[in-house]
């Protein structure tokens, strides 16, 4: 028997399943980024960093609104699941919920350096870290599943 490609089933399973994480992703930045303004007035930070984590919680919250847009339309787009629009818009999806991460692992990393120096610091920085972490993890089930599909279209993701 030849084989010719993914099945229109297992590709909209493929699709449907990035679709979920994507969104699921995007509701974690959302409620880690709402959950740590709310809790950040609690903890001592010096004001520039304190800055910087609100700058990314912003950009979390922004992002949760650009991707549900992008989301929403994922099935307006008038082309077949594989093509190379649809790939190219997996592809957008998944670069925008993992754009910021060097930014947040930087910020992570000055916060650990900065509790380590002074204990005072060590809960903003657990609150920032542990947002992380949870960030992190939800974006690993975004990759795995993009990687799935480009796998079953036949391409590769830059991710």
């Amino acid at each position: 028997m030849i084989n010719h490609g993914p099945s229109r089933k297992s590709l909209a399973i493929d699709v449907a399943e990035f679709l979920s994480a994507a969104y699921s992703c995007s509701m974690r930045m959302f409620e880690n980024a709402t959950y740590v303004e709310a809790e950040l007035p609690k903890v001592e930070l010096p004001q520039r960093l304190r800055k910087e984590v609100y700058r990314v919680c912003a950009k979390w919250i922004s992002n949760k609104h650009d991707i549900s847009g992008e989301l929403d339309d994922f099935h307006d787009i008038p082309a077949p699941l594989e093509s190379e629009l649809k790939q190219a818009r997996v592809e957008r999806i998944s670069r925008w919920l993992s754009e910021d991460f060097p930014q947040l692992n930087e910020l992570v990393v000055k916060l650990r350096d900065l509790s380590e120096q002074n204990p005072k610091y060590i809960p903003a920085h657990m609150l920032v870290a542990e947002s992380a972490v949870n960030v992190l993890r939800s974006f690993a089930e975004v990759r795995f599943a993009a990687d799935r599909y480009f796998s079953a279209v036949g391409a590769s993701g830059s991710n």
